[in-house]
C-alpha cells in the first residue's frame, strides 16, 4: 500500500510539473489552452484540485475523472465557464432557496453555498457514482449541510427512463443524457429515476435554478412551469439549439427574457434568464 501511495506522488508531482510548464507556454502564445485534453491523459492527476474562479477559492475531487476538476487543474483560475459561474454567484447571494439540476460533481452547489451560507440548496444528479462524487466535494468544502442532493433527473414526467452514456467508464458522467444526441457514441446506458419537479420539490419555493441537462431542456422546463411561474426565479440555462424553438416558446409563455452567453452561436449556447417585470 505504502508502495501505491508513493508512486501516486511521484506520478502526481510529474503531473504538477508538466501542467505548470503548459500554463508558461499558454501564457506564451506558444500552446492552445485545449491541448490539455491530451495532456491530460498522459499526466493523470489523482486527488483535490485547488480551483479559484473570481474571488472564491474552493477544491474538487478527482481521481483523473472529472471534467470540471480537468479544466482547473490544467488551465488554473478562471479557466471554467467564469462568466456563468460570476453570474450564478451573483444571483445566488441574494437567494433564499437554490436548485441545482444536473449538479454533476456540484460545482454550481458549492458557489451558492460559499456565497450564501444562508440559503437552502437542492442539486438535482441521476447517476450515483457522479452524486457520490458531488457529496465528497461538499464535504470537502464543508457546505454539505446547505447542500440536499437528489439522485433523480428532472423531467416533464415521472418514473424509469434510459440514460445514454456518452463517454466511457474512466470519465465521471459528463455529457450523459436522455437525449439521442444524433450519431455520438453511445457507450452504454443505465437505468435513471426522473421526476416531474413541480411535483417532486413544489411544496419549495426556489429563486434561482440552473438547468444543464444536454438536450433534455424542453422536458425539464415543462415540468418546472408551476414552479416558475409562482416563484418567477432566475434561470442559468444551458440550450441546445435543437430545442430553441420550443424552450423560447416557453420562456416567452411564461414572460421571461433570455440573454445569451455566447457572443456567437454555437450548437449548446448557455442563456441567462430573467422574469419580466
Amino acid at each position: 500500500m505504502e508502495n501505491r501511495f508513493t508512486q501516486l506522488e511521484a506520478q502526481n508531482a510529474k503531473s504538477i510539473q508538466r501542467r505548470d510548464e503548459f500554463r508558461r507556454a499558454v501564457h506564451a502564445g506558444e500552446a492552445h489552452p485545449n491541448a490539455y485534453q491530451t495532456l491530460k491523459h498522459e499526466f493523470p492527476f489523482h486527488g483535490f484540485v485547488e480551483c479559484r474562479s473570481g474571488d472564491l477559492t474552493f477544491s474538487m475531487f478527482s481521481a483523473n475523472d472529472d471534467v470540471v476538476a480537468w479544466q482547473f487543474f490544467w488551465g488554473g483560475r478562471d479557466s471554467y465557464e467564469s462568466e456563468i459561474i460570476a453570474k450564478w454567484a451573483e444571483w445566488a447571494k441574494s437567494a433564499q432557496s437554490v436548485l441545482d439540476i444536473g449538479a454533476y460533481t456540484g460545482l454550481m452547489s458549492i458557489i451558492a453555498a460559499m456565497v450564501n451560507p444562508d440559503c437552502e440548496i437542492h442539486a438535482m444528479e441521476p447517476i450515483p457514482q457522479t452524486a457520490e462524487r458531488a457529496r465528497i466535494n461538499l464535504r470537502a468544502n464543508q457546505v454539505e449541510r446547505q447542500v440536499t442532493i437528489h439522485n433523480r433527473a428532472a423531467a416533464n414526467e415521472s418514473g424509469p427512463e434510459m440514460i445514454n452514456l456518452y463517454r466511457g467508464g474512466d470519465v465521471l458522467g459528463a455529457g450523459n443524457s436522455i437525449h439521442d444526441k444524433g450519431g455520438k457514441k453511445i457507450f452504454n446506458r443505465q437505468m435513471i429515476q426522473t421526476v416531474n419537479v413541480d411535483q417532486y420539490l413544489g411544496h419549495k419555493r426556489f429563486d434561482l435554478i440552473k438547468v444543464d441537462v444536454e438536450g433534455f431542456e424542453t422536458h425539464t422546463l415543462m415540468g418546472l412551469r408551476r414552479i416558475m411561474k409562482r416563484d418567477r426565479p432566475k434561470l442559468v440555462l444551458e440550450l441546445w439549439k435543437e430545442n430553441e424553438a420550443d424552450v423560447f416558446r416557453l420562456l416567452d409563455t411564461l414572460e421571461y427574457r433570455y440573454q445569451p452567453v455566447e457572443r456567437e452561436p454555437v450548437r449548446v449556447m448557455n442563456y441567462f434568464c430573467e422574469p419580466m417585470e
